[in-house]
């Protein structure tokens, strides 16, 4: 009864109690009370489209024939002998593939449906309420035949999960109660439960049409509900969490977001990295490129005109419905846009920093960078060169005096503990290659502004060839990779005298590995920015490579 509604369970619990009283009055037989029970249950559970109303009604129909028969109401019994009986199992056929639980699915005929099933009602009564009439000891042939008929187009209805099963019921169980109120008053045995037990069919039929009117609505087509489409857009010169959180907030109330970003005058971060820094870390957002979009800003009706026209063709199409900023510029373009306007955290409250503090510097604002982008802030700068160049020296000097972190060769630190009679072996040199990068990608993060780096994987893969004749392939990828990596490359002259340590092969082999090396760097097509003279004249000439900008003099 979990699944019964109120109506349901008093319905079914007063009727039975009714049943049961009269059948004891009347002096009927358990037997009759059970036809009675069974036929409750049964269509009760029918009203309810639930599958379970075919195993109450194989035994209501079995039991039902036989007290019909008992009466002499003939056309009763061979319409539940011979077709609600096998009907049972065709009904519980046809609905066991429509299912939703224990509950079928519902539907309704038409308008022609209608007609033709009262066409057949019609029909079927006449011919087969005459051929009752002919039978000896029939009572009430065509209410008999009406009854019949329309009980067994009501059921081909059913088992058609039609609603319109329950008009005929309807009709079917009105008649009945009347016929068997015949027989009670002509004092037939069973006959007083069997006016109850059509008169609760007759109310049960009622919530039949209810339930199924409800159940068989055709569902209007679903309108699926515009999709929300987000914008917000900068330099993102770099993306901090401000934007961030910005971002995520869209993310969190719209179907799309899309993310402009704009070229910038403001960095040397180029606009492919700044775009992929949003892809990276909210790979569900849209990024679009804007390399030629209007750098000016400023309240100017002017300024803001050119930046609504360069949006409304960088996005046509697209039907943006939201625009998230933390700007005064927020309502003109979302009112260009057509679209609502959304300003998150507009005094830097929740998030209190801007992208100009970031940039004024980088290491004291480093709280407010992701990893990834905190990393593509530092400039790299590598110092290649044979052994005993004074790279190490010259790397650690460089970042005392800058106070920031220094990358130490890791080759040199494997090589004392992993050597074999002066050798490494070229799986050992990949390994090399990949831990140093490792290492110095940890470093990035507490760099203050620059990293300073002895040697990458380019000296590793020349170590390789003069060792071996060849490389593998991983120590190739990272050589490749190294050729794009740094911001500035140095190679540290072998004009300085010669440190001859134990592992070392001494000054002539040195200057021939020099030679091997610059020999690379040009096959590279790599810029690079030859360092010669004493300690302080190399730090001289690195800073004012680093105060120019750029790769400088002795430029190669």
């Amino acid at each position: 009864m979990k699944y019964w509604s109120w109506y349901e369970r008093i319905w079914i619990v007063a009727f039975t109690a009714v049943a049961l009283a009269l059948s004891i009055f009347w002096k009927d037989t358990v037997f009759g009370f059970t036809v009675f029970l069974t036929g409750i249950l049964c269509v009760v559970l029918a009203a309810k489209g639930n599958v379970w109303t075919y195993a109450f009604g194989a035994y209501n129909s079995a039991t039902y024939a036989w007290l019909s028969y008992t009466s002499g109401l003939y056309g009763e019994t061979m319409l539940n002998a011979l077709y609600f009986l096998p009907m049972q199992l065709v009904g519980w056929l046809m609905w066991r593939h429509k299912l939703h639980g224990a509950t079928v699915e519902m539907r309704r005929l038409g308008a022609k449906g209608v007609a033709t099933v009262a066409a057949i009602c019609a029909l079927g009564t006449g011919v087969y309420g005459g051929w009752l009439s002919t039978l000896p000891g029939q009572f009430t042939p065509f209410l008999d035949a009406f009854t019949n008929v329309l009980s067994i187009v009501a059921m081909i209805l059913m088992a058609r999960r039609y609603r319109e099963q329950w008009w005929l019921f309807f009709l079917v169980n009105l008649v009945s109660v009347a016929m068997w109120g015949l027989r009670a008053a002509a004092g037939t045995e069973n006959a007083a439960s069997m006016v109850v037990m059509w008169s609760a069919y007759l109310v049960n039929s009622v919530y039949g049409m209810v339930v199924w009117q409800r159940g068989s609505k055709t569902p209007k087509p679903a309108v699926a509900p515009t999709p929300r489409v987000g914008l917000t857009l900068g330099k993102f010169a770099p993306l901090h969490k401000g934007h961030q959180y910005l971002i995520e907030t869209a993310l969190r109330e719209v179907d799309e977001l899309l993310v402009v970003v704009y070229a910038s005058d403001l960095t040397d971060i180029p606009l492919s990295t700044r775009a992929g820094w949003i892809r990276a870390l909210h790979p569900t957002v849209t990024v679009l490129e804007a390399p030629d979009g209007p750098q000016e800003t400023g309240d100017d009706p002017e300024i803001q005109h050119r930046h609504d026209v360069y949006l409304a063709n960088l996005l046509t199409g697209r039907g943006v419905t939201d625009f998230y900023s933390s700007e005064t510029y927020g309502e003109p373009t979302a009112r260009a846009l057509g679209a609502r306007n959304h300003l998150v955290d507009p005094a830097r409250t929740h998030i209190p920093i801007r992208a100009t503090q970031i940039r004024e510097d980088p290491y004291a604002a480093r709280a407010f960078l992701d990893p990834l982008v905190y990393k593509d802030l530092i400039r790299k700068v590598v110092f290649l060169g044979a052994p005993s160049t004074g790279k190490s020296t010259l790397a650690q000097s460089l970042a005392l005096r800058h106070d920031t972190a220094f990358m130490p060769e890791y080759g040199r630190e494997y090589w004392e503990t992993h050597q074999q009679d002066r050798r490494l072996s070229p799986e050992q040199l990949v390994e090399i290659g990949r831990r140093h990068l490792e290492r110095e990608e940890a470093l990035l993060l507490s760099a203050r502004n620059i990293l300073f780096v002895d040697t990458n994987a380019i000296t590793t893969f020349v170590f390789a060839l003069d060792y071996h004749g060849s490389a593998l392939p991983g120590l190739e990828e990272l050589a490749r990779q190294a050729e794009s990596r740094y911001d500035l490359v140095f190679l540290c002259g072998d004009d300085i005298p010669y440190d001859d340590t134990w592992d070392r092969s001494g000054d002539v082999k040195r200057h021939e590995f020099q030679q091997q090396v610059i020999e690379d760097l040009e096959t590279r097509g790599l810029r690079y920015t030859l360092l010669e003279g004493s300690l302080a004249a190399r730090i001289d000439q690195v800073e004012r490579v680093l105060a120019g900008g750029g790769q400088a003099e002795g430029v190669r």
